[in-house]
């Protein structure tokens, strides 16, 4: 069987982090689309609420740039318990 590691498993988590969310697992397989934490396609809300929730524009569908600039700029991070 084969070991399926974290598509993200290289972030560091910001030390100014005010508010670090944690989940679970992010395949590193072809299927995945995500180009960062809960940013799957269709499947996922994540980065269109929690920016509402810091009175900012949704940033669902966004580049990996624009949703670190904000975690940086709102202090807000994330980490997985799995690794493979």
């Amino acid at each position: 069987m084969p070991i399926v590691k974290h598509k993200f498993i290289n972030h560091k988590i910001n030390p100014n982090t005010d508010c670090l969310i944690i989940g679970t697992f992010n395949p590193n397989v072809p299927q995945n689309d995500a180009n960062f934490f809960y940013s799957r396609s269709g499947r996922n809300s994540l980065w269109k609420l929690l920016p509402i929730a810091f009175g900012v524009e949704s940033l669902k569908n966004t580049s990996k740039f624009d949703k670190l600039k904000f975690m940086s700029n709102h202090k807000v991070d994330f980490i997985d318990l799995i690794s493979e």
